[in-house]
Order: structure tokens, then C-alpha cells, then sequence
């Protein structure tokens, strides 16, 4: 047997929803147009989305030709006299 839907009100601070339906665009007074932000709210504060994971450290291993340094692991083409060369860094 599924669980009955729980319907009660809950007191959120003026100042809040205010603040909430300039952010959404939805006015203050329409609490079903503010129920789906409220209940999306209260999911990511219970589960919070993860962290964004940082980027790689920046290695100093490479080579700098001229004015442009390709990073370790760099994959390279290039033709001379219409033959083809490949190269990693």
C-alpha cells in the first residue's frame, strides 16, 4: 500500500520568500508555482549535488618550441615534402 501523501503548511520567513520569488520569478503568494522550487530546495540541501572536482596540477614536463609549449603527452602531425610525421611530447 503506497503512503499517503502528508499535505501541511510550513512557516517560511517573509523576507525568504521574497527573496525566493525574485530568484524564480514566480510571485510570493502562488504557493503551488513556489511548491516545485521549495521541495527542489530542501532535495539538494538534504542532497547536496558533489563537489566539482578540481583540475589536474599543471605539469612543468614538456617542450617549448618557439613560442609555444606543448605539455607532456602532447600528440603532434606534421608533413615535410609530403610525408607525414607523428610525434608525442
Amino acid at each position: 500500500m503506497p503512503a499517503p501523501a502528508l499535505h501541511f503548511p510550513v512557516r517560511v520567513p517573509d523576507d525568504l520568500l521574497l527573496a525566493l520569488g525574485e530568484h524564480t520569478g514566480v510571485f510570493w503568494s502562488d504557493s503551488l508555482g513556489m511548491a516545485p522550487f521549495v521541495c527542489e530546495a530542501i532535495r539538494n540541501y538534504i542532497n547536496p549535488p558533489p563537489p566539482p572536482q578540481q583540475p589536474a596540477e599543471l605539469s612543468e614536463a614538456g617542450y617549448q618550441w618557439k613560442e609555444v609549449f606543448l605539455p607532456e603527452g602532447t600528440r603532434l602531425r606534421a608533413s615535410f615534402g609530403r610525408q607525414q610525421y607523428f610525434a608525442t611530447v
